[in-house]
């Protein structure tokens, strides 16, 4: 690995917006961090979740390898799959294949030799490894570097418990597929069907299994009622404390909720969800032409059309959808209809439902009712947030064929399409991105930046009082923030101002060379 520090020169930029660009010039300090040999060739660049840790596979003539934090793995026939962080970023494993041999490879340590490895997985807190392996035709899991289990087949995917405790995944021997959990086979089935999902406290697992023609439900190795067909696989309720499924017999489909089933209808629209404290169950219904919302098996009024989804509040307490009934639209709140309108577009709720607001449609015309209020008729209304401190509300709107954008009341014309309408964490100030023909520009409390090809890798300060993004003009990146654009780099991310504001971090490639990039912003 080379390391090297120089001055990078800063460009000044053209154009106002509020503080994040001005004609100021500074410098950056660069670090490298690694470089591709002059007589390879990059293949592709993968960071860690945390976006600290860098690598990349390169090829060197007929031969491949990976770079990890500037230091090279020894050359293979080829690295088939992508390179895969752990989620803490300490460990990273791939696949090689010399010849008709695989093997798999974590942190520079390479298996024994295999016909085929497949689905290299780390465990959710990072301490365990888990991949497929085949000799001829016998399959094997190999966890924590030992060789487990004899099978005639192995399913991928493994599935770690969410405290990585145990991990279950299906497999085969003698025409029958079970679950191995933790080691241990489950009872045998003709089929097994993914997804196998683990209850959020990890102490519960469910899945369903194929007997001939008929399904079970299978949780805590108890096996349910058999049915046709699953609609809806095994769900757990957050608190681990209730599960549910959704299934069809004949022509009919039914909720099975706590091992209870509820009366059957024709069909079922929408997945059974919990509600956030897990007190609660609810689903959409259609029977007899008309759709209802099932609450903890109590049916709402029958509608035409159960016009949206289901809206949980985070503690539980309420619930709200549209409905739709006699050509009219409205919105329901436990169980309390709203005005009716011609129609009903996106509905927008805070986590306690302490401010709610909707789109609705009056005769081709559009409006924003925010907390009960109804604002100014728009030909189209979009987009409804409210600020992180709930005190701001903001929408898209279109009057005529002008864009604009309606912050608390007040309106600011737009020269393009707009997207990623949002308020800065501090709550200050309102942004938006700006399609301009083919090009992009940030507006930041009524202030627009440059213009370029596309916009990425938004970032806020800790504070969120700051913003920092990478434009790209062509085939150049580069980064801008409070005054400052960096010279332009092939690659850019890992965006980061430091906990003060007082710098702003990067990593880029540049030709052949990594290298770690500091703003000063002060």
């Amino acid at each position: 690995m080379i390391t090297a520090t120089i001055l990078a020169t800063l460009i000044p930029l053209s154009g106002a917006f509020a503080g994040l660009e001005a004609n100021n010039t500074g410098a950056g300090e660069k670090r490298r961090l690694a470089s591709v040999p002059q007589d390879a060739k990059l293949k592709k660049v993968y960071l860690s979740p945390d976006a600290r840790r860098l690598a990349f596979i390169a090829r060197r003539g007929d031969k491949e390898f990976a770079v990890v934090d500037g230091v090279s793995s020894e050359e293979y026939d080829a690295i088939p799959s992508p390179l895969t962080f752990s989620p803490d970023a300490r460990s990273i494993a791939f696949i090689a294949r010399n010849g008709a041999e695989l093997y798999a490879v974590v942190d520079g340590r390479r298996s024994e030799a295999y016909d085929r490895v497949d689905s290299p997985t780390f465990s959710p807190n990072s301490a365990r490894f888990a991949y497929a392996a085949a000799r001829g035709t016998r399959r094997y899991l190999v966890l924590d570097g030992a060789r487990a289990g004899d099978y005639d087949s192995l399913t991928p995917p493994f599935v770690f418990s969410p405290d990585s405790q145990r991990l279950a995944f299906i497999a085969g021997r003698g025409g029958r597929e079970f679950v191995v959990n933790e080691g241990a086979a489950e009872q045998g089935f003709d089929l097994v069907l993914s997804p196998i999902s683990f209850s959020p406290d990890s102490k519960r697992i469910g899945y369903i299994g194929v007997e001939g023609k008929r399904e079970y439900a299978v949780i805590d190795g108890i096996r349910g009622a058999d049915f046709d067909r699953m609609v809806q696989p095994v769900t757990f309720s957050p608190d681990s404390k209730r599960v549910g499924y959704i299934a069809r017999q004949g022509s009919r489909e039914f909720a099975m909720l706590d091992w209870m089933r509820e009366p059957d209808v024709e069909r079922i629209l929408s997945r059974l969800a919990f509600s956030p404290d897990s007190r609660h169950a609810a689903y959409v219904a259609r029977d007899r032409k008309l759709q209802a919302v099932v609450l903890d098996g109590s049916r709402s009024e029958p509608y035409e059309q159960v016009a949206s989804g289901l809206y949980f509040s985070q503690d539980g307490r309420h619930l709200a959808y549209a409905g739709r009934s006699q050509g009219r639209e409205f919105v329901v709140v436990d169980g309390a209809r709203g005005p009716d309108h011609d129609g009903v577009g996106q509905m927008t709720f805070s986590g306690q439902f302490e401010r709610r607001a909707y789109v609705a449609r009056r005769n081709a015309r559009f409006t924003a009712f925010v907390d009960g209020t109804p604002g100014e008729e728009f030909d189209q209304i979009e987009q409804i947030v409210f600020s992180p401190n709930l005190k701001r509300t903001a929408y898209l709107a279109t009057s005529g064929k002008i864009p604009v954008v309606v912050v608390d009341g007040i309106q600011e014309s737009a020269q393009g399409r707009v997207e990623s309408l949002s308020f800065m964490p501090d709550s200050s100030r309102a942004w938006f991105i700006d399609h301009v023909g083919r090009q992009k520009k940030l507006v930041l409390g009524g202030a627009s930046g440059d213009l370029y090809d596309d916009l990425t890798l938004i970032t806020f300060s800790a504070k969120g009082d700051r913003m920092a993004y990478a434009g790209r003009r062509g085939q150049g990146y580069c980064v801008v923030s409070e005054g400052r654009r960096s010279q332009d780099y092939d690659e850019v991310w890992s965006l980061a101002f430091t906990e003060d504001a007082s710098e702003l971090s990067f990593d880029a490639r540049d030709g052949s060379d990594f290298w770690h990039v500091v703003l000063p912003l002060k």
